[in-house]
C-alpha cells in the first residue's frame, strides 16, 4: 500500500479517506484521530481541558500573589519569599485560543420578495460558444438550490448569467419584485485591492459611522487594529471573510454563492454553513463541499453534457457521477481488536503522576496549615506579653512564654520542609502538564 498527504477543508473527503488528521494551527502541527467528526470532538475536548487547566493555574497564581502581598513584610516573610521564588519558576500555560478568528454571521433585516424570485427561459450560456443550452429554471422565495457537476460543465458560467454578471447568449433572465442580490465568487473579484478593511466596508455602506463599521468588521474576525489592516496584506481566508462581510452589509434577499468555502478555514466553514441554514432569503449555490450541499440545499440541479437536470438530492447526484454517498471510514483493525482499551506507558505515567500530585498537595496543605497555626500562636503570644495584666502575673506569663517557645521550636525546619515539598509539588505538576500535552499530541 502507498501513502498520501492531502491538504483540504473538504470534511466529507476527510471522513472518507483519512486515517489521521494533522492540523496546522499557530505555527504548530498536531495529530488528531481519523475522520472529521472524530477530530472535531477530540479537539473540543482537548481545548476544554486546556482551558480548565489554564483557569486553575490562573486562580492559583492569583492566590499566591495575594499571599505574597499580605505576608512579604510580616510574620510569614520566609513563606512569602519561597512562594515568590516558586512563582518565578512557574511555567505559565498559554491561554487556549481558537487560532484564526471565526466570523459571526448575523442576518439583518431582509426585505420580502415576491413569490417568484428568478426565472430563466431557454438560456444559452457561455463565452464564445454555448456550454449550456435551453436552460429553464424557476426559483421561488425561500428556496435553496445547489448546482453540481464536473469541472468545466458550466456551473459558474450559469450562475454568472443568472446573477446578471454576464449576458446570456440566448434566452432571458427575469428577477422578481423587491430582489436585492448578493454575489460571492471564488475569485473574490469584487473585493478592492487598495485601502483598509474599514475602507472596503465603507465602500458598500458609506453612511456607517466608524463605530458601526468597526462593530461590523469585528463580527467577521477583524477586531481592533485588524480593521485597519491594508487589503494587500490579507490572507485568502481573510479576504473571503471580508467579502462575506461586504455582501451581508447590503442585506441581500437573494444570494449567489460560487464555491463560498474555498478560502475559509474549517471553523468559518461551519459558521457559514450554520448561518446559511437560517438565511431568510433565497439562495443559489455552486459548491464541491458535499457537507455544505447536503445540509443546505433543498433542490439539487446537475449541470453536465450541455444541459441541466434536477435530481432528488445530493446522493442521487453523486450516483449519476458514479461516486456514491459520502461514507465514514470503518474502524481500523487495531481499534476493532480492542487495543485502545490498554493504557500506553505515557498514560500509565500520567495516572501515577496524578496520584503523586494529589498526595503531595495534601502534604503541602497540611504543612501550610501547621505553619499558619504556629504563626498565629506566636502573634497572639507576643500580643499577650505586651499586655500589662499578663507580664504582671508571673504564672500566666510563664504559660504564654511556654506557648511562644513551643510555636518557635523547629519553625525554621518546618518552613524549610514546606519550601522543599512545595518545590517538589511544582516539579511534579510541570511533569504532569508535559505528559498531558504529549498525550494530546498523540
Amino acid at each position: 500500500r502507498g501513502a498520501f498527504l492531502v491538504a483540504t477543508h473538504d470534511r466529507a473527503l476527510i471522513d472518507r479517506v483519512a486515517d489521521t488528521v494533522v492540523e496546522v494551527e499557530n505555527g504548530r502541527l498536531k495529530r488528531w484521530p481519523a475522520g472529521y467528526d472524530a477530530y472535531r470532538r477530540a479537539k473540543e475536548e482537548a481545548t476544554a481541558a486546556a482551558r480548565r487547566a489554564w483557569e486553575r493555574q490562573q486562580e492559583q497564581i492569583q492566590k499566591t500573589e495575594e499571599f505574597i502581598r499580605r505576608n512579604i513584610a510580616g510574620q510569614k516573610t520566609k513563606q512569602a519569599q519561597a512562594r515568590r521564588k516558586e512563582l518565578e519558576r512557574l511555567e505559565r500555560l498559554e491561554r487556549p485560543g481558537s487560532g484564526e478568528p471565526v466570523a459571526s454571521f448575523v442576518w439583518g433585516e431582509v426585505a420580502r420578495t415576491g413569490d417568484v424570485v428568478l426565472t430563466a427561459e431557454k438560456l444559452a450560456a457561455g463565452y464564445d460558444a454555448p456550454v449550456l443550452r435551453d436552460v429553464d429554471l424557476v426559483l421561488r422565495r425561500g428556496e435553496r438550490v445547489a448546482f453540481l457537476g464536473p469541472n468545466g460543465a458550466g456551473k459558474t458560467t450559469l450562475l454568472r448569467v443568472l446573477a446578471r454578471r454576464m449576458a446570456p447568449l440566448a434566452g432571458r433572465v427575469t428577477t422578481g419584485h423587491g430582489v436585492v442580490a448578493g454575489w460571492y465568487d471564488q475569485e473574490l473579484e469584487d473585493l478592492p485591492t487598495v485601502g483598509t478593511v474599514l475602507d472596503a466596508l465603507w465602500e458598500v455602506h458609506p453612511l456607517w459611522s466608524p463605530t458601526q463599521a468597526r462593530s461590523w468588521a469585528a463580527r467577521f474576525g477583524f477586531s481592533g487594529e485588524a480593521a485597519d489592516r491594508p487589503l494587500s496584506g490579507l490572507s485568502g481566508g481573510e479576504r473571503g471573510r471580508l467579502t462575506l462581510a461586504r455582501i451581508l452589509a447590503s442585506s441581500p434577499n437573494l444570494l449567489f454563492l460560487d464555491e463560498p468555502t474555498n478560502h475559509l478555514d474549517l471553523a468559518t466553514c461551519e459558521a457559514l454553513e450554520e448561518a446559511l441554514g437560517s438565511f431568510p432569503g433565497t439562495l443559489l449555490l455552486v459548491s464541491h463541499d458535499r457537507r455544505l450541499v447536503e445540509r443546505i440545499a433543498q433542490r439539487v440541479v446537475v449541470v453536465r453534457d450541455g444541459g441541466v437536470e434536477e435530481v432528488r438530492d445530493l446522493g442521487a447526484a453523486l450516483e449519476l457521477f458514479g461516486i456514491g454517498r459520502p461514507a465514514q471510514r470503518a474502524p481500523s483493525r487495531s481499534a476493532a481488536s480492542g487495543t485502545a482499551g490498554r493504557r500506553s506507558p505515557l498514560a500509565e505515567e500520567e495516572r501515577r503522576l496524578r496520584r503523586d500530585v494529589a498526595a503531595l498537595e495534601k502534604e503541602v496543605a497540611a504543612l501550610e496549615a501547621e505553619l499558619d497555626r504556629r504563626h498565629h500562636t506566636i502573634a497572639e503570644a507576643e500580643r499577650l506579653m505586651a499586655d500589662r495584666t499578663v507580664w504582671s502575673d508571673p504564672a500566666r506569663l510563664r504559660r504564654v512564654q511556654a506557648d511562644l517557645d513551643a510555636a518557635r521550636d523547629g519553625l525554621d525546619d518546618l518552613e524549610e520542609r514546606w519550601a522543599e515539598r512545595a518545590e517538589d509539588l511544582e516539579a511534579l505538576q510541570h511533569r504532569l502538564e508535559a505528559v498531558r500535552r504529549e498525550l494530546g499530541r498523540g
